[in-house]
């Protein structure tokens, strides 16, 4: 049995009076240990999916479909469950660390609280516990940081404490938001190559969101894209970047810069993304795609499985071969 898995979930939200499209019959599973990238421009919904994962929706939120953890029901948790959930099963690092670590409290009341009150840790064992996690995590003197408050440290330090937070708990699944964007580029490598670590070294399943298809490539196994709130190709990493099935899975990997070849112009994606509520009729890349037909425009293609991962495009076989970026995963 998988530990996770999406079936066929849709999310409309209330948005000016009237309910929206967010996510539209997107599925996926994973198995415990895996880690799956989820890849696509703004408003694609991949913020919105882990979110769902987590029960973190904004109110009036409609759901439909299934979301399955360890063969129970997300959807169908009470209250009471759902926390239970976040407290044990389920861990997130968010985009901003230091929008949601309380700056009047020291990194240390961060770390101890959720141990103390949901766990019963004594507060000894609770700062015994504290401190090795942030040496586990990368951080000098974790005794005299247990003092500091978040306002002391940087962000990539905080990022550090923030992922130390999710370790204690012994969770089964990390879903990590953008864990960079906040840092500078320099402090981004080092803080992905520690999720990395500790994600094959405590077995956690992984949804890593990120805009980053190189970034997604190098950590993670499966790459889901996504576009218009669903996904358009999910296959292996090295199978998506080298030989994508989808016009928009190659287009983002055209996006990459050469570092061989000079340009005086970056490679973009003609035209904006759109959002679920605002998608073309037919396929909704379509009006984007330079490889859009007649029947692209006016059927919505289905969700195929195949021998080498999943695709949404009328015209996956036709192109296959042809998508192939100039420049290639290794």
């Amino acid at each position: 049995m998988a530990l996770l898995e999406i079936k066929h979930l849709s999310i409309v939200l209330p948005v000016g009076g009237s309910m929206r499209p967010i996510i539209e019959d997107l599925s996926l599973e994973m198995e415990q240990g895996q880690s799956v990238g989820l890849v696509g421009e703004s408003g694609s919904g991949k913020t919105m999916t882990a979110r769902a994962i987590m029960g973190l929706l904004p109110e009036g939120a409609q759901l439909t479909g299934e979301i399955l953890l360890d063969g129970q029901s997300v959807l169908r948790m009470d209250r009471h469950q759902r926390r239970q959930m976040r407290v044990n099963d389920v861990a997130m690092i968010f985009q901003d660390s230091r929008a949601h670590i309380n700056p009047v409290r020291t990194i240390g009341d961060f770390l101890m609280e959720t141990m103390i009150i949901n766990h019963g840790y004594s507060k000894r064992v609770a700062r015994s516990r504290s401190i090795n996690l942030l040496e586990e995590v990368g951080l000098p003197q974790p005794e005299q940081q247990l003092r500091r408050y978040p306002h002391e440290l940087s962000g990539g330090m905080l990022q550090r404490v923030m992922i130390a937070s999710t370790l204690h708990s012994g969770a089964k699944l990390l879903l990590a938001d953008e864990p960079t964007t906040a840092l500078d580029v320099s402090i981004q490598s080092e803080v992905m190559a520690l999720i990395s670590e500790l994600q094959i070294e405590h077995n956690l399943a992984m949804v890593l969101v990120t805009h980053d298809l190189d970034l997604a490539v190098s950590i993670c196994q499966n790459i889901a894209v996504l576009y218009a709130g669903t996904i358009m190709e999910m296959r292996t990493a090295t199978d998506l970047y080298n030989d994508p099935l989808h016009p928009y899975s190659s287009a983002l990997a055209k996006c990459r810069p050469s570092m061989d070849q000079r340009s005086d112009r970056l490679v973009t994606i003609s035209g904006s993304p759109v959002s679920a509520f605002d998608a073309p009729k037919g396929c909704v890349f379509s009006d984007r795609c330079g490889h859009a037909v007649d029947t692209c425009e006016t059927e919505r293609p289905a969700y195929t499985q195949r021998t080498d991962g999943s695709v949404r495009c009328h015209r996956a076989d036709d192109l296959r071969g042809d998508l192939v970026p100039s420049i290639r995963w290794t």
